[in-house]
């Protein structure tokens, strides 16, 4: 959702705070405005602006130009170079390719050299990311845990490339506050501490910390612990058992601690594993995808395990 930013004046990062990665911030960074005081205490911040970047229209305007004029001068060569083998249909053709191939090198252009940057933050009490864009700007757009319900993540790794395509979403009973950090890492990107991969590590590692603190009220309240998968299945860990709701057409399954013999993740999946669970069959058996469910590190926390 987005949020009032009070403090719209650039912001100097205390020393002792680290980006993302766990890292000193550069010297040159520059943060758009001030953390939003909804996150709390801030546990790491990144930006892609540097010092001596600065907004300019003249220059975007340079660059535009000569990409376009440079296109132009292409095309001139080549009619030039056709001499009078050209017929009146070949010079229609190409006049329309020519003007056609400017007007599009100079949009990439134009929108390449736009001023656009991003600082992101990471709170004990939510994340956000704060954004100009051009003339517009900054805005900011942030998850307050408090507000949140789940956070399903997604990452898909590519074994031609290397790289991994991920997405995490946070989402909660309104659709305002769903955020979502997504994008392509791949192994020359992710050593750039701002890339948007090492924000969405740091966002989960800060709500899995909130969601624990979470799940201890509910405990207190409950005395179990609900993990949705979707609509109407759910994991649920209490004290000293987990049941399992998986099947529509069928009761849930409990398990007491002392008939747990496994709890693993193996290739996207949780495994939990009954003793009495014979090598072939499926009694005793329950598996779920990773990517259903809902808060996946904090499961392992209260799990009852041998």
């Amino acid at each position: 959702m987005e949020i009032q930013l009070y403090n719209r004046q650039l912001w100097d990062a205390p020393p002792e705070l680290k980006n993302h990665q766990g890292e000193a911030i550069g010297a040159d960074a520059v943060f758009l405005s001030a953390p939003p005081v909804e996150l709390g205490p801030i546990r790491s911040a990144t930006s892609t602006l540097k010092k001596g970047r600065r907004r300019s229209t003249l220059r975007r305007f340079a660059w535009t130009a000569a990409a376009t004029g440079v296109t132009l001068l292409g095309f001139a060569y080549i009619w030039l170079h056709l001499g009078r083998d050209r017929d009146s249909f070949s010079e229609l053709v190409l006049t329309l390719l020519g003007l056609f191939s400017a007007i599009s090198v100079g949009a990439i252009v134009w929108m390449a050299a736009k001023f656009q940057h991003f600082t992101t933050y990471v709170g004990e009490s939510g994340i956000a990311r704060v954004s100009i864009d051009g003339s517009v700007g900054p805005k900011c757009h942030a998850c307050i845990f408090a507000q949140a319900t789940e956070l399903r993540t997604e990452l898909t790794r590519n074994t031609v490339n290397g790289g991994t395509r991920f997405k995490f979403v946070w989402s909660g009973g309104n659709p305002q506050t769903e955020f979502s950090i997504a994008g392509l890492a791949d192994r020359a990107a992710i050593l750039y501490s701002n890339h948007p991969y090492h924000f969405a590590l740091a966002a989960e590692a800060a709500w899995t910390a909130h969601a624990l603190l979470r799940m201890r009220d509910e405990f207190k309240q409950n005395g179990w612990a609900e993990f949705r998968l979707d609509e109407w299945r759910w994991v649920r860990v209490g004290r000293g058992y987990i049941e399992f709701n998986l099947c529509a057409d069928a009761s849930p399954v409990r398990i007491e601690r002392r008939e747990i013999d496994t709890v693993e993740i193996t290739k996207g999946f949780f495994r939990f594993r009954h003793k009495d669970a014979k090598f072939f069959g499926r009694h005793g058996k329950f598996d779920f995808e990773c990517n259903s469910l809902a808060r996946v590190h904090p499961i392992f926390s209260c799990a009852p395990t041998k």
